[in-house]
């Protein structure tokens, strides 16, 4: 009895040992939502030129660098198209939707650089 005793303490020592020695592994962080998988994005601006605008589309080309977008215009934002021509420069206000898709959400005139 004492021979079994003496072989169990010895097991569990060396067992609570090795737990010591080899610590669990840490759980990987989880990975934040990125825009366009269920979750809205805050709003963004862009400072751009105007190539064309469509009140009745409700939507918006714009420039910038060489690069031109159609995107659309929230109804709100849209009774404003028409203040606005090709080649002026303004500043978007862009969100997107749950489903991830862009929305022009409001729209001024860029300021002139100051000199």
């Amino acid at each position: 009895m004492k021979r079994l005793t003496l072989l169990l303490s010895l097991i569990l020592t060396l067992t609570m040992a090795a737990a010591a020695q080899n610590p669990p592994a840490p759980q990987p962080p989880q990975q934040p939502q990125q825009p366009g998988q269920g979750q809205a994005a805050g709003p963004q601006e862009f400072n751009v030129e105007v190539v064309s605008t469509d009140a009745n589309a409700k939507t918006i080309t714009v420039k910038q660098g060489e690069r031109e977008v159609t995107l659309p215009v929230d109804p709100a934002a849209a009774r404003e198209l028409a203040n606005f021509k090709a080649g002026d420069k303004v500043t978007l206000t862009v969100v997107r939707d749950e489903a991830g898709k862009q929305m022009v959400s409001a729209i001024k005139k860029s300021e002139a650089p100051k000199p």
